[in-house]
């Protein structure tokens, strides 16, 4: 492999921070096609070469079960998330203050919670691998410090941030090792070249960009829209609205498929975290996508749950083996599924499908090609969104312009 100076130099600043340095985490980003995945790699190797670092010492983690599963497909086959390496997951009554067990007055059962209780990990390992580190939310990071391992972080400072919580790693760019030469093998690729455009605010115009065609939403109808569905891989956006819609179509219009329940070789996509629930080092997280490979199994159906297996993308050895599924969520509305997420009046894992998804969701995901309706979300963020749509394509993507309404 022939480096460019950019990764040289990376490469060289890691094994001085892993032999030389007092400090305990080495940060590194750069946008896609610069190659960080690559870094990763040959710094993992050079080690390797040096010390023999035995591989249960080692642990490449990331934030969400696809994430992990992407890490797998470059070359490190023992990722896991965060979650399955660090914690240990106990389901458990919730309790009030004075410690009396909480009553669902709905079911009238108790209310059960997940504990995570840290794994003693310190002294058992060398070297900790995170991928997405800007996804890692900061609530994690005292545990991944206390294991007192040399930490490796890789990311795009260009991403959307966690959710719910400020990151943990990638906050301060004077400590961040920045790769910004694109690799010879990604020159050209207009994936690359649009998404640097709508990071910096540039417009993108209708026209074919090699591995990109970027369509006014006015110009796809009828058999061609429905070609370039089923052409794609997965369909982005922005709303979940439209994700709605996109879904109801793709399943009726297309698959011509009416039950409310989801069948063999459907779509879905896990909508709530289930860290008790793991599969091969993968955890049943909220935006794991993957395909129903049973009809579901009602023979013990109570009108509150059903069965299926499911087997996340591009991890068939990671298969969930008869998971509940609440029937009331996957058959309800956005404006419904809201409400039984607010009120806890649910029984089963929450499932929505999946053809279609949120940005949002898709972080830490990739796809070799599918379809991204641009919407307008927030000024603050509209950049972002439409960067981190087009970054999720490594081969061919099919960019649907929004018509605009209003500047926002």
């Amino acid at each position: 492999m022939e480096f460019n100076n950019g990764q040289k130099r990376t490469i060289q600043a890691a094994l001085d921070f892993f032999y030389n340095s007092s400090n305990q985490v080495f940060e590194f980003a750069g946008n896609p096609g610069t190659g960080k995945s690559v870094v990763m790699g040959e710094i993992l190797r050079q080690i390797q070469n040096r010390s023999r670092i035995p591989i249960e010492r080692i642990a490449p983690m990331a934030y969400t079960g696809a994430a992990s599963i992407v890490m797998r497909l470059k070359g490190l086959p023992t990722a896991r998330t965060i979650h399955s390496w660090m914690y240990e997951t106990v389901e458990e009554p919730l309790r009030d203050q004075y410690g009396n067990i909480v009553m669902d007055t709905y079911l009238n059962v108790p209310i059960m919670t997940i504990k995570f209780y840290p794994r003693q990990l310190k002294g058992k390992l060398d070297i900790i691998l995170i991928d997405e580190g800007g996804m890692v939310p900061s609530s994690m990071l005292k545990e991944i410090l206390n294991s007192g391992a040399k930490i490796f972080v890789a990311g795009d400072l260009d991403q959307l941030p966690p959710v719910a919580d400020q990151p943990a790693f990638l906050t301060n760019p004077d400590r961040v090792h920045v790769l910004t030469e694109i690799m010879r093998q990604s020159e050209g690729s207009g994936i690359i070249y649009l998404s640097q455009r709508v990071k910096n605010g540039l417009p993108i115009h209708e026209g074919y960009y090699g591995d990109v065609i970027i369509v006014n939403e006015d110009e796809i109808q009828g058999e061609y829209y429905d070609n370039l569905i089923k052409a794609s891989h997965v369909i982005l956006c922005g709303k979940n609205s439209t994700r709605d819609r996109l879904n109801n179509y793709v399943r009726r219009n297309i698959k011509g498929i009416y039950s409310p329940l989801p069948r063999y070789g459907e779509k879905l996509i896990c909508r709530k975290n289930n860290w008790a629930l793991e599969s091969g080092g993968i955890n049943l997280t909220n935006g794991l996508t993957g395909t129903v490979i049973n009809d579901p199994d009602v023979s013990n159906y109570d009108g509150k749950q059903f069965r299926i297996d499911f087997m996340p993308d591009l991890a068939p050895n990671s298969t969930f083996l008869n998971v509940p599924v609440s029937y009331r969520y996957i058959v309800a509305s956005k404006e419904g599924r809201d409400t039984l997420k607010r009120t806890g009046h649910i029984s089963g894992n929450l499932f929505e499908y999946g053809y279609a998804q949120t940005v949002h969701l898709a972080q830490g995901s990739q796809w070799e090609n599918g379809m991204y309706f641009e919407e307008y979300l927030n000024k603050d963020i509209n950049n972002r969104v439409h960067y981190t749509a087009l970054t999720r394509f490594s081969k061919k993507c099919i960019y649907v312009k929004q018509k605009r309404k209003y500047n926002c």
